[in-house]
């Protein structure tokens, strides 16, 4: 079975979330896109041939993309806020066999919902599990934090935010997916603060001990192209994972659903 793409919106705690959804006959994938972009960047797995018989579900996080911008940032734009919402939109969806997909950001939202979870398949990982105390300047590449750090100003230049899209890229990509920036464009500035805040909450579980004390196969990828996330932090933990160690998509930089889609597509499917 497989069945048309479409995209609605839920109204959740007062917001309008917006879906993309298309139905299928084998296990749901539920993707959660990372800071700053949108549904958009999970196009090459709703058109994928590898995946046209699976249920697909993908939303856009509040104050990303076609979502409601949040009256209460510093609550809704957190870390756990993101994570209720996470929860809430699988109890709203009644999902009892599925797989869970994060994004850079959205790994964390991802891992964070770990201790609350029934009937998940399991859960695919693409950014650096946050450990006690946070260590931001070993977890992402020096030479990258300070473009990073740029952007996410309120009002970034378009030099920066060139500099900032290639950054998601493998090195020797130089055509930017107009998604990107248009994605950028759309989301509210006040996502940066509060995110920012919400990581330094000491709330956060740690990241490492959730995969290690999950029932379910949790598995961590990066490319070997990454331009942000730091492989020397992700190699030095110890992860008791689905593979038995980090797995690595060659020849791929942040983004890689969008760069080696056919290559993250099979993973997919090898996990459900």
């Amino acid at each position: 079975m497989t069945g048309t793409i479409t995209d609605y919106f839920i109204s959740i705690d007062g917001k309008q979330i917006h879906f993309v959804e298309k139905p299928g006959d084998l296990p749901t994938i539920v993707m959660i896109h990372g800071r700053c972009l949108s549904t958009r960047m999970w196009e090459r797995q709703f058109n994928s041939n590898q995946l046209k018989r699976h249920h697909l579900i993908a939303i856009d996080l509040p104050g990303h993309g076609l979502s409601d911008h949040s009256q209460n940032p510093l609550v809704d734009y957190s870390l756990f806020g993101y994570r209720d919402l996470l929860l809430e939109i699988l109890s709203i969806k009644k999902l009892d066999r599925y797989l869970l997909v994060g994004h850079s950001f959205g790994g964390y939202i991802v891992l964070e919902t770990l201790p609350y979870l029934t009937g998940c398949l399991g859960m695919l990982i693409m950014t650096n599990p946050l450990v006690k105390p946070i260590q931001f300047e070993l977890m992402f590449k020096t030479e990258s934090l300070g473009v990073i750090n740029e952007v996410y100003q309120k009002d970034p230049d378009r030099k920066t935010l060139e500099k900032y899209s290639l950054l998601l890229l493998h090195p020797r990509q130089h055509e930017i997916p107009s998604f990107i920036v248009e994605d950028f464009a759309r989301t509210d500035p006040n996502v940066h603060d509060a995110i920012l805040q919400g990581m330094f909450h000491s709330g956060y579980k740690d990241e490492i001990k959730l995969i290690n004390d999950s029932k379910f196969p949790v598995l961590v990828v990066y490319g070997d192209r990454d331009q942000i996330t730091s492989s020397t932090y992700l190699e030095s933990l110890t992860l008791a994972n689905w593979h038995g160690s980090i797995s690595v998509i060659e020849n791929s930089g942040h983004l890689m659903p969008w760069e080696k889609a056919d290559v993250f597509n099979e993973l997919l499917t090898s996990m459900v």
